[in-house]
């Protein structure tokens, strides 16, 4: 109340007093209320001219004497939104150090200190993070202030500003320097912004003895302030009398730029490992704007930029290896939940931003894995063809120059296309390659022969109790007999009624074997008649010479009636035997009596 009433009566000698003093004999009592309420009068009275004066009281009213509220922010009577009044002191103390001309002996390690705390308060706040930065630059600690702008740099790499504010950080390397103001200088295109810029970069070409360079920077500056009727800077016409000799012929500085950005791009990324990506597709967005589509090696990274973004996008071929050093951004969006009244879920995305790009010097789609497939369907109206690839992931694609043929093989480079929620392979780079060649890349396995029609000129086979097939004689020259083993090689494809079949590309002769689909058994054969139930068994002993049995196991293996009838079997008796798993049961196919 003495501060208020001292103010009212315009006293001001002691109204500034009285702050002095309230730091002297209540500072040493650290967080409360009311110490707060009067770091908030000093904030209130010490503005514009005084404004000097907070930075003085802001250090010895001591900044950990900051309550946990008031890192919140503040609503006014009438519903006015102030921010936190912590964030006020230090932006305020901030704006008093930058003005300080001199700044020699400086000691910012204490208000350092106090960014340090509100940065992990506000880690998105970039304005806080880049003062911070400044403060260590005006503190000299200039190894501080680049890690930061290191990575501000992959938040906010196409700002000017933050450039230039990079620039400031480095004070033994001139060539780097040039980098960084040329970088700033070709992100922004309102030269409202720039004339600092120009400026600085000047200096420093002009310490090179680049002196027309420099002319053109200081022209650039001077005609854009004379247009805007604004004042030119005090140390202009020194710079300027330092290129008065210089004969200005170019017509910009672009060549400039572009020598020496690279540097500062370079010098900003250094610390990032490059990652080959190869160009898959070129398209246009619903502005019209074309826009161009890069994945790396396994596909697992996908990013699609605007073609003018970097530099020479627009001269890279389809199918061409870059290198990039990529930002991984994170990215939180809210998504509802199954029901409308439950709170909106947080999910986390990653957006990939490309930083600089090289050129690898590789052949094209070199990266990508290859594939092989077969060709399954052609669909004639459309020309698009269908095939099933060695893993029995069904790709489609236009038909080749050379057209297929239904049954070929071929060879490609792929990558997998996020199309909304569904991952598509896309096959590059297609070739034709012979059956030998092909179909060592494909499954196989051993099956045995189960069944053979002579009159249909077929064989049927079986792998396991999924998958099963038939080959036709026209189709091989292999004529097997039943029980014999076979390799087959294949693919599988869903049908229409979502049932999985295969597609048989080769069969072969093989001296492998399967237990699981052959076995040797001995034991009691018991003969079976289908009417068992209505005979008996003294009755069927008599006419057994007439009452021939139907079938017949060993054990739980089934024996069909044409092996009885081969082997004249009407009764029980022990036997060696042969079995084969047909898809759905084993049955006998050879017998031994013993």
């Amino acid at each position: 109340w003495k501060l208020l009433n001292t103010q009212k009566e315009n006293r001001i000698t002691d109204f500034w007093n009285l702050f002095n003093n309230y730091n002297q004999v209540y500072g040493k009592y650290g967080k409360s209320k009311w110490h707060s309420e009067i770091l908030k009068l000093a904030d209130r009275f010490m503005k514009e001219n005084e404004s000097w004066r907070f930075l003085l009281f802001f250090k010895e009213w001591n900044p950990n004497s900051f309550m946990d509220s008031y890192g919140k922010e503040e609503r006014g009577k009438d519903g006015e939104i102030y921010k936190p009044l912590a964030i006020r002191a230090i932006k305020k103390s901030f704006e008093t150090i930058k003005s300080q001309q001199d700044d020699g002996g400086l000691d910012l390690s204490w208000i350092i200190s106090v960014y340090d705390k509100a940065v992990k308060l506000f880690p998105d706040d970039e304005w806080l993070i880049r003062e911070k930065a400044l403060l260590h630059i005006k503190q000299k600690d200039f190894d501080f202030a680049i890690k930061i702008y290191k990575k501000l740099v992959l938040e906010l790499g196409d700002k000017y500003y933050v450039w230039q504010e990079f620039a400031e950080c480095i004070s033994s390397d001139n060539q780097l320097k040039v980098g960084m103001l040329s970088k700033a200088l070709s992100l922004e295109k309102n030269e409202d912004f720039l004339g600092d810029t120009h400026l600085k970069l000047a200096i420093v070409l002009i310490e090179e003895n680049l002196l027309e360079n420099a002319l053109f920077e200081l022209q650039s500056y001077k005609k854009h302030r004379e247009s805007k009727s604004w004042k030119l800077s005090a140390n202009f016409e020194n710079l300027y009398s330092k290129t008065q000799s210089v004969k200005l012929n170019i017509a910009d500085n672009r060549e400039l730029y572009n020598k020496f950005i690279p540097l500062a791009e370079n010098f900003a990324y250094q610390d990032i490992n490059w990652t080959e990506f190869v160009l898959v597709d070129k398209w246009k967005n619903e502005d019209q704007k074309e826009r161009i589509t890069f994945v790396n090696s396994n596909s697992s990274v996908e990013f699609s930029i605007g073609i003018h973004r970097l530099s020479g996008l627009r001269k890279i071929r389809i199918g061409q290896v870059c290198k990039f050093k990529l930002h991984k951004q994170e990215v939180k969006k809210e998504v509802d939940r199954l029901y409308g009244w439950q709170p909106k879920k947080i999910i986390t995305e990653y957006k990939y931003i490309p930083l600089i790009i090289e050129q690898s010097g590789k052949e094209d789609w070199d990266i990508l894995e290859r594939c092989f497939a077969v060709v399954d369907y052609i669909n004639k109206e459309k020309n698009i063809v269908h095939a099933i690839t060695s893993d029995n992931k069904e790709v489609f694609f236009p038909q080749t120059k050379r057209e297929l043929q239904l049954g070929e093989f071929i060879s490609a480079k792929f990558y997998v296309k996020k199309v909304k929620d569904e991952n598509r392979i896309e096959l590059r780079n297609i070739r034709n390659i012979d059956k030998d060649e092909a179909t060592s890349k494909f499954q196989s396995q051993i099956a045995v022969v189960d069944g053979i029609n002579e009159q249909k000129q077929l064989f049927h086979f079986v792998i396991n109790a999924k998958f099963q097939g038939i080959i036709k004689y026209a189709e091989t020259e292999l004529r097997p007999q039943e029980g014999d083993f076979i390799k087959i090689w294949f693919v599988t494809k869903t049908d229409k009624e979502k049932k999985t079949r295969i597609k048989t590309l080769k069969i072969g002769a093989t001296d492998e074997t399967n237990s699981n689909l052959r076995k040797d058994i001995s034991g009691i054969l018991k003969v079976k008649y289908k009417n068992n139930g209505h005979f008996d068994e003294d009755w069927l002993e008599s006419y057994s010479d007439v009452i021939k049995p139907d079938f017949a196991f060993i054990n739980d293996y089934y024996v069909p009636k044409h092996l009885l009838e081969k082997h004249n079997i009407t009764t029980d008796c022990n036997v060696n035997a042969r079995a084969i798993f047909a898809g759905d049961k084993w049955k006998v196919i050879r017998i031994g009596i013993i």
